[in-house]
């Protein structure tokens, strides 16, 4: 079983080396069906250089090629995940 889940940014403004997005479309694939995910809150972090730089906003250093997603839900779960960008 796989499951995918798929983000669309908007809303995004760059900061030094580190992209903030505070909007978009959030999907989970489940069983090959896709549901979009409704949101309250939305923050993806990206740092796609080769050097660790602080984000906007935040006081989380992110690594070279690392994310950062953090999303409230309507029904107020929270969703956050770090991760790095395939090379």
């Amino acid at each position: 079983m796989t499951e995918t889940l798929t983000i669309e940014k908007d809303q995004c403004v760059q900061d030094g080396k580190v992209q903030f997005c505070a909007g978009g479309t959030v999907s989970l694939e489940h069983y090959w069906v896709t549901e979009v995910i409704q949101y309250r809150n939305l923050a993806v972090y990206t740092n796609t250089s080769n050097t660790p730089d602080q984000g906007p906003g935040t006081l989380v250093t992110l690594g070279p090629n690392t994310f950062m997603l953090e999303i409230k839900t309507l029904k107020g779960t929270y969703i956050s995940a770090f991760g790095e960008f395939d090379r």
